[in-house]
């Protein structure tokens, strides 16, 4: 392999895994010299092994070359006390950092703050912060704030304080700022202030707030392209529908909860949108109707969507069987859809034939669909104690995927999970790959049945597809 062109060569090294550096290194002069600046590349630092992030501080505050390959620093967790006062000497050797993230940092800014602004002033490069849980103890963060130069992406959790110095942060990176995701922090009311009216953030792309009160957030990041908003339903509803606010807008993320949005308002405007994620919880009416549903996705251009992802909570009463009978319609005029998901928490007492069946015709109406991914809490009492090949609803389910899979071309990947108590249980159908030993091929489709432990660290590592709406997109992209 060290034969290789060089670039060729640094291509295959580069995606190797962080163990695989490590050999590497003790191979040739060449390979440790290329996979040197790899291995030390991103610091993350795990309070679970407090003796090692101790002696990886240890090495880096020491060597007067390693720090300068970081670009990324991250503690996961609270250090402990020894680790704490390394930290700071460490950092001084890393000039070329450019993401820091201070989440487990709590006692070094409580005790180091001054270290800690004299280092932030000299870091040139860096360009994105995340802080998180800001507390109430005795630190001012707002001299750290004001340490910080015009920044790319912004991470914050200011735990609803007023920061004087995450004020000036923002206006510092007008120019430069393209995420930010603000938790506890009001940014509607930052927006109010004299020296932020009518100021435009031309470069930002991406937003992830709890509260959009108002179309001032629209005027202020006119080119969004991707939006989430979690916990507090828009009280600028219009975001739904009127194309003209955030005419770039790609992704959007919606709750839906509290109050209905007022359709009346809409007429006939739609927004036409590739990727929508919506959140269906329980509604001030009480009872969340099939027409109810209908009028949400009418906001939108069916035609213009490539993914579609519902959430439903097992406290919206009648949001399950509204979305279930909808779909079907749903799908015939969705004619772009590349990914369906939806993960319903309700428990339904349907019969497990007519929903195997069911989720078999929302797919064969979905021509272009690569990705459908499907979690209920259903109860098959059919399934108790009997999870082998014989299984009425395990064949009744494979019958139809596998249908579904020589019917549709594009067809990728099926997933469908059914919640038992205390575990879950993944169906996964594949186009590719390899069939695993415990699985039956049906013509050309791989099947498995894995249990899926939900206390099991290792469950996420089982599930092909991924959760969130940005994950999501990049999966449908790369189809």
């Amino acid at each position: 392999m060290v034969s290789l062109p060089y670039d060729v060569l640094h291509h295959v090294v580069a995606r190797a895994s962080p163990s695989s550096y490590v050999a590497l290194c003790r191979t040739t002069r060449d390979l440790h010299a290329m996979t040197t600046p790899l291995l030390f590349r991103n610091i993350d630092l795990d309070s679970h092994q407090q003796r090692q992030a101790e002696l990886l501080l240890d090495v880096l505050t020491c060597s007067e070359s390693l720090g300068r390959h970081v670009i990324s620093f991250r503690a996961y967790a609270l250090l402990d006390t020894v680790a704490t006062h390394k930290v700071c000497p460490a950092l001084r050797k890393m000039p070329r950092l450019q993401h820091l993230d201070f989440t487990g940092l709590d006692a070094v800014l409580e005790h180091h703050m001054d270290d800690v602004v004299d280092i932030l002033k000299g870091l040139k490069d860096l360009t994105s912060v995340k802080c998180w849980w800001i507390d109430e103890r005795d630190v001012d963060i707002d001299r750290m704030l004001d340490a910080l130069p015009p920044l790319e992406r912004l991470i914050v959790d200011a735990d609803g304080h007023h920061l004087a110095g995450l004020h000036r942060l923002l206006l510092r990176s007008i120019d430069t700022l393209e995420y930010l995701s603000s938790q506890d922090y009001e940014l509607e009311v930052f927006l109010t202030r004299s020296d932020a009216q009518g100021r435009v953030w031309r470069r930002m792309r991406e937003l992830k707030v709890i509260h959009f009160r108002s179309t001032r957030l629209a005027h202020a990041f006119p080119n969004l392209t991707r939006l989430y908003m979690f916990g507090n339903p828009p009280e600028a509803e219009s975001v739904l529908w009127d194309q003209n606010l955030l005419p770039r807008l790609e992704q959007l993320s919606f709750p839906l909860y509290g109050p209905l949005p007022d359709i009346a308002l809409r007429q006939d405007h739609a927004r036409t949108i590739p990727h929508f994620d919506l959140s269906i919880a329980p509604i001030a009416s009480g009872h969340f109707a099939t027409a109810d549903f209908l009028d949400i996705m009418r906001c939108l251009n069916w035609q213009s969507l490539r993914t579609l992802s519902l959430w439903i909570s097992p406290e919206s009463f009648g949001a399950h069987e509204a979305v279930l009978d909808t779909l079907p319609s749903v799908f015939e005029s969705c004619s772009s859809l590349r990914y369906f998901g939806l993960a319903s928490g309700h428990d339904d007492q349907r019969d497990a034939m007519e929903l195997v069946s069911m989720l078999h015709g929302w797919i064969l109406k979905a021509r272009q669909i690569r990705f459908v991914d499907v979690k209920m809490a259903v109860i098959l009492s059919d399934m108790d104690g009997n999870r082998d090949r014989d299984d009425p609803v395990h064949a009744h389910l494979a019958h139809g995927i596998t249908t579904a899979f020589d019917t549709l071309e594009h067809l990728r990947v099926v997933q469908f999970m059914v919640s038992r108590h205390p575990d879950e249980v993944y169906w996964t159908w594949t186009s590719r790959g390899d069939s695993p030993e415990d699985g039956t091929t049906a013509r050309n489709v791989d099947f498995r049945a894995v249990i899926f432990d939900r206390e099991s660290e290792q469950a996420q590592d089982v599930l092909p597809l991924p959760e969130s709406l940005s994950d999501i997109v990049d999966l449908v992209d790369r189809a």
